[in-house]
């Protein structure tokens, strides 16, 4: 589908094409046993549901997959995203922060911080204490030095000059 929206004027996939592609891939989805398998379907699923514009269906299967406690801290994140994008700026911030309580490991921890301390410049700029707050906890979170590498030290670095 990507390839062949690349070569389409309006850079979107032919609807019908998409509707099948999506169709299919919620049927795949709803089959596969939890696990490996299953979660290998959720992102390209995720995927076609932006193609569609389908934003409360891909609401609602991030939350089945946040119930089912799979993955827990990515599809908060993804889910923050839904909610931004819907203009949900507290319910977003809200599942930045839990995506950030529930990562585990002190890269990945690095990551989801950073995503909700973006989060907060974004859609609260002003609200200066708890972006301050955040800020701090995400340096004592990456403050051994084990988390910051490549991309997490890239991200750091622009979230830097972000705030300053």
């Amino acid at each position: 589908l990507v390839a062949l929206a690349a070569t389409r004027p309006d850079g979107r996939p032919p609807p019908d094409l998409l509707a099948a592609a999506l169709a299919r891939a919620t049927d795949l989805l709803a089959a596969a046993p939890p696990g490996y398998l299953h979660a290998s379907l959720v992102t390209p699923t995720l995927y076609l549901y932006t193609e569609a514009g389908d934003w409360e269906a891909q609401r609602a299967l991030l939350r089945r997959e946040v119930e089912a406690g799979r993955n827990v801290h990515y599809y908060l994140g993804d889910l923050a995203r839904v909610e931004e994008r819907l203009g949900n700026t507290a319910v977003a911030l809200d599942l930045y922060a839990e995506a950030w309580r529930r990562a585990e490991g002190a890269a990945t921890r690095a990551q989801w911080g950073y995503d909700y301390v973006a989060a907060l410049l974004r859609l609260a700029p002003a609200d200066a204490a708890r972006v301050r707050t955040a800020g701090l906890e995400l340096l004592t979170d990456v403050g051994g030095g084990n988390a910051v590498h490549r991309r997490t030290a890239q991200r750091l670095g622009t979230l830097g000059a972000q705030l300053a």
